[in-house]
């Protein structure tokens, strides 16, 4: 099982080969800064945002259950990073293309699994299970571009954001499939609904 986890050295020829056949960055302008803006929107603040659309449409426990879920994916991300230890393949190779406004130096993490793909596959995740198909299957589209512009700029090896894929579904099916079980989390859930629902109301007398 462990042969299977890459780790802190690049050891397979395949996957630095499949890298650089993706890595781009820096031959097209516009598909530059589309890569650049997909990366960026697997930031945590902006797919919390997603959580406005569900409030608003009264699903209020639901978008508090997509908050708890992006801590959740990036505690879980984050140890699993440590554990692993994978240099980025910026770090590791020579002559991988980098945008000079998004260089390695930007990542100081290690790359094992993708957190911008974890997050994004989670949200997607969660939305099949909890929402529906229809507003997942879009992110779950973004949320492929979203790994796949992490490869692009240099940043992941492949398997990191197919683990990062792996691991984001997982969790949001799982946080799905639990947070019934949990009364202690649904009771303090209620309590955050209400006084979030009180203050925007007031808010919005004022």
């Amino acid at each position: 099982m462990l042969a299977l986890l890459p780790s802190a050295s690049v050891s397979w020829a395949w996957e630095e080969e499949l890298f650089r056949a993706l890595n781009k960055a820096g031959a097209d302008p516009i598909l530059d800064a589309a890569m650049f803006v997909l990366t960026t929107l697997g930031l945590p603040f902006l797919l919390a945002l997603l959580a406005v659309p569900l409030w608003a449409r009264g699903k209020r426990e639901a978008a508090v259950d997509l908050l708890v879920l992006l801590v959740v994916t990036m505690l879980v991300t984050d140890a699993i990073k440590i554990l692993m230890a994978r240099e980025r393949p910026c770090d590791a190779l020579s002559g991988v293309h980098l945008l000079s406004y998004y260089p390695c130096a930007a990542e100081v993490d290690p790359a094992f699994p993708s957190g911008h793909t974890s997050r994004a596959f989670a949200v997607a995740g969660f939305l099949l299970v909890r929402i529906s198909w229809r507003p997942a299957a879009p992110m779950a589209v973004l949320a492929s571009l979203i790994g796949l512009s992490r490869i692009y700029l240099g940043v992941h090896w492949p398997t990191d954001v197919v683990a990062g894929a792996g691991l984001g579904i997982v969790l949001g099916i799982l946080f799905v499939v639990l947070e019934p079980r949990v009364r202690r989390y649904g009771r303090v859930r209620a309590v955050v609904v209400k006084t979030l629902g009180d203050v925007l109301g007031r808010l919005r007398r004022t």
